[in-house]
């Protein structure tokens, strides 16, 4: 296999995970070395006997995290499982078919030629960062801490993952927001809560807020507008 510069020629290198690919028309194994390296392995047959193995190249790809498991789906994608931090989800933009990717073959190694094959690890070339599926494991050590205001839910604050993966995380307790309308409030609100027009509507139709000497409604629709032909009193308080 292609090894890193700074590796010991005498130091072996393990090969931690792999994942085949089979088309029609492509047929090749993408393995993982224990340093992170991804390598195209490519079988040649002889044209006669299919089941006769006459080649073996093996090419380097890219290098991304250490992982437990790849993964290579039909639509062109591979997925990294990392037992230490996030796992990886990657897009293929290319094979590995450049000349410039460090390379060998079993020919040049049956020819007596024993000379190691250096590589550099680079930016990603033939993959696409597309997204990451987060994960605490290992969690070293974890302390509960109140950082918001007084009376707010406090939150975990965990160190997590090894070595240059290692990162500091605040895991706080309840559900991710989304902002699909802001609207400004005149103060503080007593009670807010959603009704329909009509009991047979599927949808809710206005947001009620109610304060302490007022009551204001808003309708809901591609946009949050404030509403006067309700039906209640904007000058009192409203109550459910």
């Amino acid at each position: 296999l292609p090894r890193r510069k700074d590796l010991p020629p005498e130091q072996g290198l393990l090969l931690v995970a792999s994942a085949v690919h089979r088309q029609r028309d492509l047929f090749f194994i993408v393995v993982q070395s224990e340093a992170g390296d991804l390598y195209k392995v490519t079988v040649q047959t002889d044209g006669e006997d299919k089941d006769a193995v006459s080649e073996v190249k093996v090419r380097y790809l890219d290098s991304v995290p250490t992982c437990v498991a790849l993964c290579i789906l039909r639509s062109g994608f591979l997925f990294c499982a990392s037992e230490f931090g996030n796992s990886g989800f990657y897009q293929f933009q290319g094979v590995g078919e450049d000349d410039e990717s460090p390379s060998c073959s079993s020919l040049t190694f049956e020819g007596g030629d024993e000379a190691v094959v250096e590589l550099e690890p680079r930016p990603l070339r033939n993959l696409l960062h597309v997204d990451d599926i987060d994960s605490l494991c290992p969690m070293i050590d974890a302390k509960l801490l109140e950082l918001g205001e007084r009376g707010a839910p406090p939150s975990l604050v965990s160190l997590c993952g090894r070595s240059a993966r290692s990162t500091l995380r605040v895991v706080q307790h309840g559900l991710s927001v989304s902002d699909l309308a802001v609207s400004e409030l005149p103060g503080n609100p007593n009670a807010v809560w959603t009704v329909k027009k009509r009991k047979s509507d599927q949808f809710d139709a206005y947001i009620v807020v109610s304060f302490v000497n007022a009551t204001l409604v808003l309708s809901i629709g591609e946009t949050v507008e404030e509403v006067s032909d309700s039906g209640l009193k904007p000058d009192t308080p409203t109550l459910v």
